[in-house]
């Protein structure tokens, strides 16, 4: 987690220092086929989701500044992700589990939005810039003691 937020701040210092292009595919829905990984035996658990953000910048220099180009791609990783399919008993099982593993999905989605929202003008937009000091703060409040180094 820590390196997660190390590298998203990072990102973020990137972005407000210079003009930014970015790119990411669209949501989608997950399916059965989406966990190919073997089965783990937890207790009570029937399924995992497993998916990374990856980004990647180039920069550029166009008209004496530097101009960044994002491509911020949210993966979910078949091979580590993985369903139980013994013990699922029914269709509607199975859209349950789909329905709360996609809530996985949407939180990794979530953070890659967040990622790609990060437009305060060169700190320009103050409205933007604020939400984003906000937004830092309550983060910081809730890291646990001793994940802030």
């Amino acid at each position: 987690m820590r390196l997660i937020l190390k590298r998203v701040i990072c990102v973020i210092i990137l972005c407000v220092a210079y003009q930014r292009i970015a790119c990411a595919q669209a949501y989608r829905q997950l399916t059965a086929d989406d966990f190919e990984g073997a089965p783990r035996s937890h207790s009570g658990v029937i399924a995992y989701t497993n998916c990374t953000i990856d980004f990647r910048y180039q920069a550029s220099r166009k008209n004496g500044y530097y101009q960044l180009n994002f491509n911020i791609r949210l993966m979910i990783n078949r091979d580590r992700s993985w369903m139980d399919k013994e013990r699922i008993n029914s269709s509607a099982m199975l859209d349950e589990i789909l329905k709360h593993e996609q809530g996985h999905y949407i939180i990794a989605y979530l953070e890659q939005q967040e990622l790609l929202r990060e437009d305060t003008g060169h700190m320009t937009n103050r409205v933007q810039q604020n939400s984003w000091d906000v937004y830092f703060r309550r983060k910081l409040e809730y890291m646990p003691r001793g994940a802030e180094g």
